[in-house]
């Protein structure tokens, strides 16, 4: 808010902008939060009293001032900026296993196993652990060990989880 000071002189009558500080000063105590509506209405009737004596406004003057934006039609297209090219999907492809040559172990021949390891099991750990220790840190033939795989499935099967 400009100084009263100030105020008075944008004016030539002193008295009339004197009162309207006043006004515009109790108005503003009483509603703080809404300053400057009705600051802006204010000056708009100032603005629009007749001019003081001695200055001559044309007659001719537009209704409507013309407007300085442009229209969208006469705006440049926005510039595209290229986005930048992605890069290659991977291969989806599995690619094949190069061929082992099979082995064939005859059952009978005995080798010796340090560990048996059984993955991705979360129940029946127990019942697990005491077939396969039965087969470890000893010579077992393949056969046995198709007979613990057997152990074990049939462990699941009578649990319910098969």
């Amino acid at each position: 808010m400009p100084t009263p000071l100030l105020f008075i002189q944008r004016f030539s009558n002193a008295n009339k902008a004197e009162t309207m500080y006043h006004t515009l000063k109790s108005i503003i105590v009483i509603s703080g939060s809404s300053i400057l509506p009705i600051v802006s209405l204010t000056m708009g009737a100032v603005a629009q009293s007749n001019p003081p004596p001695g200055v001559n406004l044309p007659t001719e003057t537009p209704e409507r001032i013309e407007e300085t934006i442009p229209k969208p039609s006469d705006l440049p297209p926005p510039v595209r900026e290229e986005s930048p090219a992605s890069p290659p999907d991977p291969s989806l492809e599995i690619p094949s296993s190069p061929q082992l040559p099979e082995v064939t172990i005859p059952s009978s021949v005995p080798f010796f196993v340090t560990e048996v390891e059984v993955l991705g099991n979360t129940v029946l750990q127990e019942e697990i652990a005491d077939k396969k220790n039965q087969y470890e840190n000893r010579e077992v033939r393949f056969e046995e060990l198709l007979q613990l795989r057997s152990a074990i499935t049939e462990l699941y099967i009578k649990n319910g989880y098969i």
